[in-house]
């Protein structure tokens, strides 16, 4: 007689692999179902919406927003929920929008290399000739590349080169965008919500450069350049990447100009310090401010951290970064242990022309006396903390006055001596950059502000001095 003990571990061996068989059905089913529902609301969006513009994407845009195509172009956008992943389903979305009463000037398609070809590319903007296509190339974090096996890595670099390479054969109404070379972007996890999806501030520099502004446009000039740059970035990050320390137990306060205060996001010096290195960032700059308080004391220099160790940012106005930062460092009880100061001014105190020096070392109303008076104010409070002075950076912009008594290179000279003399660390953005005027634009867009680009050079050169503490 065959054991109840046999029969029953028999019927396991039958339930179990038919269970497993049920439950990988389901959920293919709720897969199936959930791909289905998003195309079809996307359809019916496509349908019934009015709409001059439309957003299709192989890559997630759910962080993309409608108002800045309004602001910026005067465009009416549709942004599709679904992420297409082929081009059979992408002629799909075509033939339904053809199909909506809608006259479509604009499509803003976003593309991954490995699932559509460039031929494709080409007979999808022939079918459609009287719509413009701005093309933009998906731009992974360096997460995902880095991730990647060797094989896989090089097929996919292949195709995305191929791409870049066969971008000037692509039909007149098709423009190409290019942004994972970007170290800026594609290095900085603070600009991802995770490998594929960009963050609403990110995305919002992907719009406005997508059209509007052609730096990251592919050309016949630059096509091939483009392709051997980025094969060379990857090679680089996935064979010697650059480390940065864990600075979890730092905080850095950041006092400024708008060279700081004018940024808050993961693009910003504050925000890529932070994100490469877990330090706690605070910004406190001003916009507009001067470390002189030729102008102004309570928004100096000096009167800023007067009014930061006093606990009291009432002398300030509540709508400045200044404020706003002081107020979240005091909120966190934690901020005064492990501290660096970054000082990063000069700019408008050479726009307003502030004396550098006078008989009075500690005269606030001239550039190097602030600069001291706020050095002394900071070891008063915060014996053990880091300080780092920073000079401007170049700029041939001057306002009103074409021949200044006073040149910028007076007040960085300043800025040099003042980290000898005090024995502070000295962070040389006017010289170690190798801004000049004949590369400034590429830089300096408005010929003052540093561009996101520079940016993170700053942070990054700044991050090799904070580590040294």
């Amino acid at each position: 007689m065959v054991s109840q003990f046999f029969l029953d571990k028999q019927k396991k061996k039958k339930i179990l692999p038919s269970a497993i068989l049920v439950l990988a059905a389901i959920s293919l089913l709720s897969c199936a179902f959930w791909l289905f529902s998003a195309q079809c609301k996307d359809y019916w969006q496509i349908r019934r919406k009015q709409y001059d513009t439309v957003l299709l994407s192989m890559f997630p845009v759910s962080t993309y927003d409608a108002e800045p195509f309004s602001h910026y172009r005067g465009m009416t956008l549709l942004r599709t929920e679904h992420t297409i992943s082929n081009y059979s389903t992408l002629k799909k979305y075509m033939r339904h929008i053809a199909k909506s009463g809608n006259t479509v000037s604009t499509i803003y398609l976003g593309i991954r290399p490995d699932r559509i070809s460039i031929d494709d590319l080409c007979s999808l903007l022939a079918d459609y000739p009287s719509v413009r296509f701005e093309l933009i190339t998906a731009y992974p974090s360096i997460n995902y590349w880095t991730n990647l096996a060797p094989s896989e890595f090089e097929q996919i670099v292949d195709l995305y080169c191929a791409l870049l390479e066969q971008a000037p054969d692509l039909p007149s109404n098709g423009n190409l965008y290019f942004y994972s070379s970007q170290e800026w972007m594609v290095c900085n996890p603070g600009n991802y919500e995770n490998d594929w999806l960009v963050t609403a501030d990110c995305a919002l520099f992907v719009t406005t450069h997508s059209d509007y502004l052609h730096q990251y446009m592919i050309t016949s000039e630059n096509a091939e350049a483009s392709a051997q740059a980025f094969r060379v970035f990857l090679d680089e990050q996935r064979g010697d990447p650059p480390h940065y320390p864990n600075l979890d137990q730092t905080t850095v306060i950041f006092l400024g100009d708008s060279v700081i205060a004018n940024y808050t996001d993961a693009t910003s010096i504050p925000g890529i310090t932070q994100a490469l290195t877990n330090a706690t960032v605070y910004n406190c700059g001003l916009g507009g401010g001067t470390a002189s308080a030729y102008d102004k004391y309570s928004t100096s220099l000096p009167g800023i951290l007067d009014t930061y160790f006093a606990g009291n940012p009432s002398t300030l106005p509540r709508d400045t970064q200044a404020y706003k930062g002081i107020v979240s460092t005091l909120a966190d009880s934690s901020s005064d242990q492990n501290q660096c100061f970054v000082i990063n001014y000069g700019l408008n105190d050479y726009f307003w022309q502030c004396p550098i020096y006078s008989d009075d070392p500690y005269d606030v109303n001239t550039y190097a006396g602030a600069i001291r008076k706020a050095v002394s104010k900071i070891r008063e409070n915060r014996l053990n903390a880091q300080i780092i002075l920073c000079t401007p950076t170049f700029t041939s912009y001057y306002q009103g006055i074409t021949d200044p008594e006073k040149h910028l290179e007076d007040y960085v000279d300043a800025v040099v001596k003042l980290a000898e003399e005090l024995n502070v660390f000295l962070l040389d953005n006017y010289h170690s950059l190798g801004i000049n005027a004949q590369n400034q634009q590429e830089y300096l867009p408005d010929l003052v502000h540093p561009n996101e680009e520079c940016r993170y050079r700053i942070a990054q050169n700044l991050i090799e001095l904070i580590r040294r503490q």
